[in-house]
């Protein structure tokens, strides 16, 4: 008898914790407004020009954007516009700034 609450419980707990954790791993967010428009900028730029990082970071700030960090979003997009600027990629630069613009300011 105590073996079988044992059991029971176990099951019970354990249909408890992945029912939970099952529920909350689940959130899907829409891309960040204007973020296709920045990838759409940068798959623009040639091969040689290696638009690597600057998809990288991309990214990085839609990841921070579906956390819920859009400080730190707006932070990645500062880094990629100065980054476009400093290469001379003023599509990039523009669409990376106004991405952070509607994000929001920290």
């Amino acid at each position: 008898m105590r073996a079988r609450r044992r059991l029971i419980f176990g099951v019970a707990a354990t249909t408890a914790l992945c029912v939970v954790q099952g529920a909350s791993g689940f959130n899907p967010q829409p891309d960040p407004p204007g973020f296709e428009r920045l990838l759409t900028q940068i798959r623009a730029l040639p091969a040689v020009q290696e638009p690597t990082p600057f998809v990288v970071k991309a990214f990085a700030a839609a990841a921070a954007v579906e956390r819920g960090q859009g400080c730190t979003a707006v932070n990645i997009l500062g880094a990629l516009e100065n980054q476009a600027e400093a290469r001379g990629f003023v599509d990039v630069e523009v669409a990376a700034a106004q991405l952070a613009t509607e994000i929001g300011d920290c």
